[in-house]
């Protein structure tokens, strides 16, 4: 990756044949705003330095390259049916931003944004969804009957020929008799077709090229196309469009925003030509309706400003490093993956987020979660403790530690679990990244205490090392988890006890309703844990898992029928059978590493 100053992005459009020019011309319109607002974003482009899309941004052609980069921090993949190799193959280089993309690779893009509407199938949503992220031409209300001007274009390659079998059909000729037919031509059209166009309808002027076409839909009564950015555009400008569709898939996408279909010559002859247009432009009208609503709801002002966001996004998987393609679950805010070397199940931020966890984390935030500040919580939060250590002497008995053992306590807050530990006669010490926590912990309960995250741990706080190392509800908040793991394990004396808390995505919230409990999950949770997974991260990490403790049981959360007196009884046993506590504390020692 490049460094903190600058972004490298690598656009990579479909650039077959047969898919049209549109997939390369919104790439490089993109790149282009991408360049003029984010001047330290580095940009470029999988395409051949011929390609005919950059007649239009000649500026572009020194950013093309030919082959992918080993390394990017963002790839915007513009095809719309990419394959799964090729998308597992673009996630080695950095975040995929998928733009308007089908099945097969769809599901295995970091992030995804469906620009244009699309038929539900059996893939799963993007992450974000509106027309309003389209760079679209200004509104101008006017009245365009009668028809006197008619734009007529079907992209740069127009491969099913839909151009000139219209001129052919005579439909434009029998609807608009009087009106100018302005042709821009594929570039699969034959200068034998164009003669043969020319020389049967003397009405159509063709023209090859039209720079910044989208300024010029204004100034036509009537735009013909099919489904895709021109469409929007000319209704963007107010201009009525009528459809003509190159496959089966672009007539169900029309018919699904209500957007009308050119006649065929039968339905010409029953069809009565004013209605007609003013069915064509009320089209218009529920276009600007459905723009407005999803413009609301866009995470950042334009699709340039999302994808620079998305460039400092981090796809690695925190307990391993590596990179992984299996989506669970996307929202507007992140995407869930877990990892398919370790199994963590963890978040990528859309946008990077830093929490402070000051004196408002524990008193403001923690009350309107919990209806009463931390230190209000502080005896119960100390009793659960006295239970917690119990566990742990138990395991510290079979290795022969001493009988006051040393404690670290990271994320220790205000100490309660320290105060706690203090009176079962260990010797506890407690690292916190909030100061106000530490000077209560250091000055109030007499408790030495360290301000700083794991990574700033001072050796000289007990150089010895530890006999237990505790983290009650903050794994969940590591990035850096695998290094984090790591140097608890360098903390730990041999046959140490690490001891953690942390919600788990495998009880019975998680089951019930896996989308609801991730979305609800807070944003500074980089990694959401499970029985399962937690012991294969802690046994590579030199950790071998001896109980796990289902905890936060909620029976009203389980069906009615379940909440009777009888299966009440029987629940929580059920629960530490199955883990269905919606978390669970974890008890592992550490053991040699060979």
């Amino acid at each position: 990756m490049n460094n903190v100053n600058t972004s490298t992005i690598v656009f990579v459009p479909e650039t077959n044949t047969g898919f049209g020019a549109g997939h390369v011309l919104r790439s490089l319109k993109t790149m282009e705003m991408l360049q003029s607002t984010f001047p330290d974003a580095d940009t470029r482009i999988v395409l051949p330095p011929e390609h005919p899309g950059l007649g239009l941004y000649p500026d572009l052609a020194s950013r093309c390259i030919e082959s992918l980069p080993s390394k990017a921090d963002l790839v915007v993949l513009d095809k719309p049916w990419p394959t799964t190799q090729e998308v597992i193959t673009l996630s080695s280089l950095g975040t995929v931003l998928g733009v308007d993309c089908g099945a097969p690779g769809r599901d295995l893009c970091t992030f995804l944004v469906d620009m244009l509407p699309r038929i539900p199938d059996k893939t799963g949503p993007a992450n974000w969804q509106s027309l309003a992220f389209l760079d679209l031409p200004p509104y101008n209300p006017r009245n365009r009957i009668p028809v006197q001007s008619v734009l007529v274009s079907f992209g740069a390659e127009d491969p099913r020929k839909l151009g000139p079998a219209l001129a052919n059909s005579g439909v434009l000729q029998r609807l608009f008799p009087r009106a100018k037919i302005v042709y821009i031509p594929g570039l699969s059209l034959s200068h034998k077709e164009r003669l043969l166009i020319q020389s049967t309808h003397s009405g159509w002027q063709i023209i090859h090229h039209v720079p910044h076409l989208e300024t010029q839909l204004q100034n036509f009564d009537l735009v013909i196309t099919s489904f895709g950015l021109l469409c929007f555009e000319a209704l963007s400008a107010g201009t009525p469009v009528l459809l003509d569709h190159p496959s089966r898939y672009h007539q169900k996408l029309s018919a699904s925003l209500g957007l009308p279909s050119i006649p065929s010559p039968q339905e010409i002859r029953r069809l009565h030509t004013p209605q007609f247009l003013e069915d064509a432009a009320q089209s218009v009208q529920r276009f600007h309706e459905l723009l407005h609503t999803e413009g609301t709801q866009l995470p950042r002002e334009s699709i340039s400003a999302l994808i620079y966001m998305l460039s400092h996004a981090d796809p690695r998987c925190p307990g391993c490093g590596s990179v992984s393609t299996s989506i669970v679950h996307r929202s507007a805010k992140r995407t869930y993956i877990q990892c398919q070397t370790c199994h963590t199940l963890y978040q990528v931020l859309a946008e990077p987020m830093v929490t402070q966890y000051d004196e408002s984390y524990f008193m403001e935030e923690y009350k309107q979660q919990y209806g009463r500040t931390y230190l209000d919580d502080f005896e119960t939060i100390k009793a659960q403790g006295s239970r917690r250590l119990n566990q742990i002497q138990k395991l510290l008995s079979k290795t022969g530690a001493p009988t006051s053992p040393t404690l670290l306590d990271i994320g220790c807050a205000y100490g309660p679990f320290l105060q706690a530990a203090k009176e079962q006669q260990f010797l506890p010490m407690g690292l916190d990244v909030s100061s106000e926590a530490v000077e209560y912990v250091t000055n109030t309960l007499g408790i030495p205490a360290q301000c700083g995250d794991i990574n700033s741990l001072s050796p000289e706080l007990n150089p010895q090392g530890f006999h237990v190392v505790s983290l009650w509800y903050v794994i969940e908040h590591l990035q850096d988890l695998k290094d984090s793991l790591n140097t608890i394990y360098d903390l730990l004396l041999p046959g140490g006890v690490l001891a953690l808390a942390t919600p788990s995505w495998r009880g019975i919230s998680g089951r019930k309703n896996m989308a609801a409990f991730l979305d609800e999950s807070p944003m500074d949770h980089v990694t959401v844990w499970d029985p399962k997974q937690a012991k294969v991260l802690l046994e590579r990490s030199g950790f071998t898992v001896k109980t796990i403790i289902p905890a936060s049981y909620h029976p009203e959360r389980f069906p009615p029928w379940v909440n009777t007196l009888m299966f009440r009884s029987l629940g929580r046993i059920w629960n530490s059978l199955r883990n269905l506590g919606d978390t669970m504390e974890i008890y592992a020692v550490k053991e040699p590493r060979s």
